[in-house]
């Protein structure tokens, strides 16, 4: 006979009027075992920390509180929490100059949060925390051989809640489950004027002798909702972050995804497109699960984030852990002053991409001080990335243009006209008189290679650039999502159901950049090559106009802002440079290489190794030929 039948025959026969009740907490009790425990078994409190599993208890049914015995279910199931279990949700609203923050009794939890200096896509106050069903911030802890979840008691708040809190003042918020005059459990809040961040403490007072374990289990579940215009970008950015001793690692930014790695999280941050919410420990969790999942057929929500984690404690009389709750924007300083390395739940990009980014995040900054509209920041931005990269631009530019002065000479022509049916003796032909020149072939590529991680860089910045948010320029209302000056009846595959403007402007500038380009540099005898270059001249801007249709405007904006100094400096540098002078500037160089003796390069001497392997197979092809025909003779 299980514990929770002996206590019902006790009852029983204590008070013989409550035979109904008692018929009917049977009938409920045994619903429930059916339903909810198919072995047909209690279930048992795990074991001492050496699994550390969390106790996770079914919520009881909803006609129990209706039973008019509700008070002897409650004390079956929760002991001597059982007067906790039964009460009235009651919520307790407090607002910070950053935030208004919802308190709900019952679990005494936020219940909805909303950040007062960011607007979602209505102009509404940006919800972090919405109220939803499946929303979850547990604790769960075995209590004298019971499984007890947090969500289940009711909480009262200790004193008069303040209704605001400004400035650098702060504001202590309990709420309190006392169970009698020694055993209290309490959730405290500590509230701050101007801080994005709350202090939460979970403390239980005089519980050490009725605690099974001496640690206990967090369940915390997040539904992110809907805050911006374009949900797919969103979707695509939102993931799990979480640190660990070995560094932190975020999840695939996918529709759904689990980890349940080894040893002990520093933190975990639900991370969407532009804002967080992230909870740390104090002194760590014990171990973490975490999962999300997208809702395809919701529109209204984002993902579903979820973690299972387990802290622990030294039992005493007054156990408290504590934690900093951060609910705000994805903000390079912002996070990095907390320390811990939070900025690393933004998505800077991999490897020299991130160190750029880092670079690009300081230079914007320091542009947001001249109080002008973020259109004009992005273009002043783009002529001062044009302003670094202007070494290797010209380098590439002048490498360009002495190969196609080059390739023009009288010299080059007879060279291509007499090993035009032997591509190999051609181009070693070439690379020769390259070297002797000091013409590199690979002078304008190289340049032109090193400024593509600044880039990808911007790929990675512009769309989770949290300032561009509502910003509008031009005809864009907010550069931090897509423009549109036409929606369309229908959705194109990949495209969409909108026009963006600044789009289309992007994908004409860089054919045109593409078209400049390729008329700087030398032509090419292969006609593969030249195909090759023809495809990638077309293709390549039809591919953005699809592929960056529903990114962020300001994205479009500062590549087609690019394009247009690109195509400016190409037209800068063909007006400056002379062809006849360069060509004069070439052959004054090579007698004087040739007049000093320059020593030879790696690249001279391979050459001349390819031509001397060249020479001697043309020499070993006519020996075996004259030794055919004398074999033919005979």
């Amino acid at each position: 006979m299980s514990d929770k039948q002996r206590y019902f025959i006790q009852s029983y026969f204590m008070d013989k009027n409550s035979t109904t009740g008692f018929l009917l907490i049977m009938l409920i009790l045994l619903g429930w075992y059916v339903f909810f425990n198919p072995s047909g078994k209690p279930k048992t409190p795990p074991v001492e920390a050496k699994t550390h599993e969390v106790v996770i208890k079914d919520s009881v049914d909803k006609t129990v509180a209706q039973n008019t015995n509700k008070d002897s279910v409650a004390g079956i199931l929760y002991g001597d929490l059982g007067k906790l279990s039964i009460g009235e949700p009651k919520t307790y609203v407090v607002k910070t100059d950053k935030m208004e923050v919802t308190f709900q009794g019952k679990g005494g939890v936020i219940e909805h949060l909303t950040l007062q200096d960011h607007k979602d896509q209505n102009e509404k106050p940006l919800p972090i925390v919405t109220p939803h069903k499946d929303n979850r911030f547990v604790e769960e802890f075995v209590f004298q051989n019971r499984g007890i979840r947090t969500d289940d008691l009711y909480f009262t708040p200790v004193g008069q809640l303040p209704a605001s809190v400004a400035g650098k003042d702060s504001a202590v918020i309990t709420f309190q489950a006392k169970i009698d005059s020694s055993r209290i459990i309490e959730k405290i809040y500590v509230l701050k004027g101007g801080k994005y961040d709350l202090r939460y403490y979970f403390r239980m007072v005089g519980l050490q002798n009725d605690l099974k374990n001496s640690f206990y289990g967090m369940e915390w579940k997040s539904v992110l909702p809907v805050t911006e215009k374009a949900q797919d970008p969103q979707r695509q950015k939102s993931t799990i972050v979480y640190n660990m001793s070995d560094g932190v690692s975020k999840m695939g930014a996918k529709a759904s995804d689990e980890e349940a790695p080894s040893g002990s999280v520093k933190w975990i941050a639900y991370r969407a497109q532009f804002f967080s919410q992230t909870l740390i420990a104090d002194n760590g969790f014990h171990k973490g699960s975490f999962k999300f999942n997208t809702p395809e057929a919701d529109t209204n929500i984002n993902k579903i984030m979820e973690s299972k984690l387990s802290v622990d404690f030294t039992k005493s009389n007054d156990i408290k852990t504590g934690f900093t709750v951060y609910a705000g924007p994805l903000e390079f300083n912002t996070l990095k002053s907390y320390g811990m390395e939070l900025h690393k739940q933004m998505d800077l990009g991999w490897g020299p991409v991130k160190y750029i980014n880092q670079a690009a995040i300081w230079v914007f900054k320091k542009l947001e001080s001249l109080n002008i509209s973020y259109g004009l920041i992005i273009l002043i931005f783009g002529i001062l990335i044009k302003l670094v990269v202007f070494p290797m631009t010209y380098k590439s530019f002048m490498s360009m243009a002495k190969l196609k002065v080059l390739n023009q000479m009288p010299e080059m022509k007879e060279i291509d006209e007499k090993y035009k049916e032997d591509p190999q003796k051609l181009q070693m032909e070439k690379m020769g008189i390259y070297n002797k020149m000091g013409v590199s072939p690979f002078g304008g590529c190289i340049p032109m290679l090193l400024q593509y991680p600044i880039i990808i860089s911007m790929f990675f910045f512009f769309p989770q650039a949290v300032e561009l948010r509502h910003q509008s320029f031009l005809w864009a209302t907010d550069l931090s999502s897509y423009d549109s000056i036409l929606t369309l009846p229908f959705s194109i595959p990949a495209y969409g159901s909108h026009v963006s403007l600044f789009t289309i402007l992007m994908a004409l500038s860089t054919f045109l950049y593409t078209y400049y380009n390729q008329s700087s540099q030398p032509g090419s005898d292969n006609p593969a090559m030249k195909m090759q270059m023809t495809i990638i001249m077309y293709i390549m801007p039809f591919f953005l106009l699809f592929f960056l249709n529903n990114y962020a405007s300001g994205l479009s904006w500062y590549y087609f802002v690019s394009n247009l100094l690109a195509i400016s400096q190409t037209q800068i540098f063909r007006y400056f440079i002379d062809d006849k002078k360069l060509e004069m500037q070439l052959i004054e160089a090579t007698h004087t290489r040739t007049k000093n003796g320059k020593a030879k390069g790696r690249m001279q001497t391979w050459i001349e190794n390819q031509q001397k392997k060249q020479k001697e197979m043309t020499e070993q092809q006519k020996k075996s030929q004259a030794t055919n025909r004398r074999d033919r003779r005979s």
